[in-house]
């Protein structure tokens, strides 16, 4: 979000053309924004209107808006800086939306669409009008009138406007509240998503899609190849559309109150809020997936955690071992080797040419991996218990080990791990672990992370405790700060950066439950199991933004970013190569 101006009344639609934004500002009448400087847009100039106005289209020199309480007004904006009502037109049933073209204004109640000639705006002339019942929205397109009720999509022939004409109609499956069109395809925005119809003839309309939301979908502003959608409290929502029927989530944009109309000039996007008037939004670059986004997936069963090496993945599989990819090509990445690990490889850690493997009821493992292609088991530490995450930082190894803790090995001779120390949680350990420094963090059943001093390895003590909404799935320490993902569909950062009193600094809800994270400058990639992919900008922990997302129909488990690519993981379909944006 680049710019926002706070109207007076209560911002519910808007048409962006020329550097101005005209709004409908519910109680506030008709505002007119100079949005030339996007990031901080001014005044022009506002008229006061006969009750409340919730629509606006603008034609020439005039701007028409939509009043529940009196129908249609008119307004002279030739000077954008006092701009005049010059007519109101009374309807028995007012109106909640309007749209001007061919020298005539289509205003929607919610029982009827009147159709009026402008060829003087001062004296609107109803020519025509179609009756139906419970109206919501409408477009026009070319000869024709495209409606929405309670039940779906009304297409009226508008050709002979005194004699409007029903041509097709069609049910959607959701609760219908908005509609746009683009060439010929008209998007319905729903209770639950965006139906897509294909209206090449619009006296045969016939569905072409379907994008899934999780709210419902207030207004849409749609374009060449993509969607811009108004949310509600789901803020703002970028949408690729790769082909007719098949669109791909690109981001999503937080606004500080209920989203309720949206509209695209250039790269920005203007969307109105209820409370906070205008929001500008710059939707040129975002770091996430890009439309062209799925670069290859490499076929591995049950992969799990993902770690790069120089021109090289490496992938857990569980009872599969791990897997080696190499990456020198991307566009043609393929395993090169796979080795079978004595329990279940279930995450792993790469240090030098070794790779060091929590193989469940086998302890720890570590691969000679100086040759990719052809891995060898160099050494095994057994364990107490099952061993289910590694961390290793320093020459040091440090495992989560069921119904003990955390065990602190040395690997500074990777040929012979040797014990060092423990830090006890008994059966209260939830595996989870990062190292930052002289520092393991560590998770509990509790929902809690123990901060524990790793200085002296044989005598590890805590340092300080503290709480986090969920169960904790994993852990990145980095700068100061920790990144906590957790089975209460969150993402917590904490500042870290006195151990002994580690703060809240921020937090984010998820559709789903994180299974594994990465940060890097500013980012933070979240593989979310049949969620796929999410990205967030955490360069601000207090004000965290969904940046992207890559919806897969697999199970992401793993993921790991470097440069330009994603590594995402998946439990179904293998090891999956994204395409990000590398710069805005």
């Amino acid at each position: 979000m680049i710019g926002e101006y706070v109207t007076p009344g209560q911002a519910m639609g808007l048409v962006a053309q020329g550097g101005l934004a005209y709004v409908a500002d519910g109680r506030g009448g008709l505002v007119i924004l100079d949005v030339s400087q996007p990031s901080s847009p001014a005044l022009r100039g506002s008229v006061a209107l006969g009750g409340e106005v919730i629509d606006v289209d603008v034609d020439g020199g005039h701007a028409y808006l939509a009043s529940p309480e009196v129908g249609l007004h008119v307004v002279d904006i030739h000077d954008p800086d006092a701009p005049q009502l010059l007519k109101s037109v009374s309807q028995p049933d007012g109106a909640r939306a309007v749209a001007v073209a061919h020298g005539y204004a289509y205003v929607l109640s919610y029982s009827a669409l009147r159709i009026y000639g402008i060829g003087d705006p001062a004296n609107p002339v109803l020519v025509g009008s179609y009756g139906s019942q419970m109206l919501w929205d409408l477009e026009i397109s070319g000869t024709y009138a495209l409606l929405l009720d309670s039940l779906g999509l009304q297409v009226l022939d508008v050709s002979t406007p005194s004699a409007p004409q029903l041509v097709a109609s069609i049910v959607t499956e959701g609760i219908g509240v908005s509609i746009a069109v683009w060439g010929d395809t008209v998007f319905v925005g729903t209770d639950d998503g965006v139906e897509v119809f294909d209206v090449a003839d619009m006296h045969d309309p016939a569905p072409a899609g379907h994008y899934q939301t999780a709210r419902t979908v207030e207004a849409i502003s749609a374009g060449e190849d993509a969607l811009f959608l108004a949310l509600g409290t789901g803020g703002l929502e970028v949408v690729s559309r790769l082909a007719l029927d098949s669109y791909e989530h690109v981001a999503s944009f937080t606004m500080p109150s209920f989203a309720s109309d949206v509209t695209k000039d250039g790269s920005l996007a203007f969307v109105t809020t209820l409370s906070d008037g205008v929001q500008v939004v710059d939707t040129a670059w975002t770091p996430g997936p890009q439309r062209d986004s799925l670069l290859r997936t490499v076929s591995i069963s049950e992969a799990g955690k993902v770690v790069l090496g120089e021109n090289v993945a490496f992938v857990s599989a569980f009872a599969n071992g791990v897997s080696v990819v190499d990456l020198s090509e991307p566009t043609g990445a393929a395993v090169v080797a796979t080795t079978k690990t004595p329990g279940v490889a279930q995450q792993i850690a790469l240090e030098g040419h070794y790779l060091f493997v929590a193989d469940g009821p086998s302890g720890l493992q570590v691969l000679d991996v100086s040759d990719p292609s052809a891995p060898s088991l160099l050494a095994s530490h057994a364990t107490a218990d099952v061993t289910s995450v590694v961390v290793v930082s320093g020459g040091l190894a440090y495992l989560s080990v069921q119904n003990v803790g955390l065990e602190i090995v040395d690997v500074r001779n990777p040929a012979q791990p040797a014990h060092l120390g423990w830090y006890s949680l008994g059966d209260n350990l939830f595996p989870a672990v990062a190292v930052a420094g002289k520092h393991a963090y560590l998770s509990d059943i509790e929902r809690n992370v123990h901060i524990v001093s790793v200085h002296d390895p044989a005598s590890a003590s805590r340092v300080s405790t503290f709480s986090v909404p969920g169960l904790v799935r994993s852990m990145v320490v980095q700068d100061g700060l920790a990144y906590i993902n957790d089975d209460n569909k969150g993402l917590s950062i904490f500042d870290v950066s006195t151990p002994s009193a580690p703060v809240s600094a921020g937090y984010f809800g998820l559709s789903d439950v994180p299974q594994d994270l990465f940060v890097s400058q500013g980012l933070a990639f979240l593989a979310l199991g049949p969620s796929g992919l999410r990205v967030l900008d955490v360069h601000d922990p207090t004000a965290i933004t969904d940046v992207g997302r890559y919806s897969s129909k697999g199970h992401a488990t793993g993921v790991a970013v470097r440069g330009t690519l994603t590594f995402l993981a998946d439990l179904r379909a293998g090891l999956r190569l994204i395409r990000n944006c590398d710069e805005p």
